[in-house]
């Protein structure tokens, strides 16, 4: 029987994991063996500011970068994902 440890995949929609303490996003996590996506949606009728968002950006819809490193601006209905490799990552979090 193979173990499902190394196999599992977790999803998070806890606002409280999200780095960004902003009601405005819903930010969503998929976590595989070594790589984690994160998720980001803007709620709101106005855009939101998001910040210290890490991982490498994959798609950026109705959005910029932000002024600082790690920061976006999501524009309503904006989307942000990202990619973290969680090998390199895990001494971070």
């Amino acid at each position: 029987m193979t173990s499902t440890t190394s196999r599992r995949s977790f999803v998070s929609t806890s606002m409280q994991r999200a780095r960004t303490p902003n009601p405005e996003v819903l930010h969503t996590v998929r976590i595989g063996d070594t790589t984690a996506f994160d998720f980001y949606f803007a709620r709101g009728r106005q855009g939101a500011e998001i910040s210290q968002v890490s991982g490498e950006p994959l798609v950026i819809f109705r959005g910029s970068p932000g002024s600082d490193t790690g920061s976006y601006t999501l524009q309503r209905n904006g989307v942000l994902i990202t990619m973290r490799n969680l090998t390199t990552s895990c001494a971070d979090e």
